[in-house]
């Protein structure tokens, strides 16, 4: 993957942090299950969300903001 597009669809990704905590927290106001099912699919999108991250930080690492300094 070349790198200007490995940055870009990180920048995209990294804009998705925000609306994805919002929705977790909104969320918590739910009750039964409503609240089990909304969480488990919002957990999921997260979870895709970070491994499309990885697959990115495995061809470019320098773009990956969770590593150690």
């Amino acid at each position: 993957m070349r790198r200007d597009i490995a940055e870009q669809m990180m920048a995209h990704l990294r804009e998705l942090d925000a609306p994805m905590s919002n929705l977790s927290a909104a969320s918590q106001n739910l009750e039964g299950d409503e609240r089990t099912r909304l969480r488990r699919s919002i957990g999921q999108i997260i979870a895709t969300v970070g491994s499309l991250r990885l697959e990115i930080a495995k061809q470019h690492p320098e773009l990956d903001l969770d590593k150690p300094a």
